[in-house]
């Protein structure tokens, strides 16, 4: 059961299922179930459904073995077919529409405090947004958000640049003005 592949942990006694999908399926059974029985499942309802009703009411079932590319499609397929009401995103493979909640917000953001980014890191960043193109309606409501900000974000975001050694006084280079330049010129010829 080494196999990638689509996946259901079924809670027998509500009829309620969590959808997943792995390129190793049985290790990632045994750590959904490891989770739950050390009683730190992300997944609040699954955990409390295993509370409840202990380790007995859930079962295990291989949906489908697939290649690792077709493992998001799949997974959605089933998602939709089952009705999976444990699974916390209606989307295979994406956080769309998982809400959070304000401490939890303020966990994640306290967590990023502090946190040193490699130059390394930043390079790879740097590279893996290069050539990314927003959508239009992407575009439009970025537009949109830096219109409607309030004099206090402003401010905010004023105070936060003062000192910034990035900015403070930094000359760019003129190839770097001249790239500047061209940049500027495609998105005024765009609109």
């Amino acid at each position: 059961m080494v196999n990638s592949g689509v996946y259901q942990i079924l809670n027998t006694m509500g009829g309620k299922c969590y959808i997943g999908s792995s390129v190793n399926m049985e290790e990632r059974l045994k750590r959904h179930f490891r989770a739950l029985r050390k009683g730190c499942h992300c997944n609040q309802y699954m955990q409390r459904a295993y509370n409840l009703y202990g380790e007995k009411v859930f079962t295990q079932k291989i949906l489908i073995i697939c290649a690792p590319e077709n493992l998001i499609m799949y997974e959605q397929n089933a998602m939709d077919a089952f009705n999976s009401l444990y699974n916390l995103a209606p989307v295979a493979g994406s956080t769309l529409g998982i809400t959070f909640s304000e401490e939890h917000k303020a966990k994640i953001s306290a967590a990023g405090m502090g946190r040193i980014v490699s130059v390394e890191t930043k390079r790879k960043m740097s590279e893996a947004q290069k050539g990314h193109k927003f959508s239009d309606e992407t575009r439009a409501k970025m537009s949109e958000a830096k219109k409607n900000m309030s004099k206090e974000t402003k401010a905010k975001m004023s105070e936060a640049l003062i000192g910034n050694k990035h900015f403070l006084g930094h000359k760019h280079s003129e190839e770097t003005l001249e790239k500047m330049s061209i940049a500027q010129l495609k998105r005024y010829k765009e609109r």
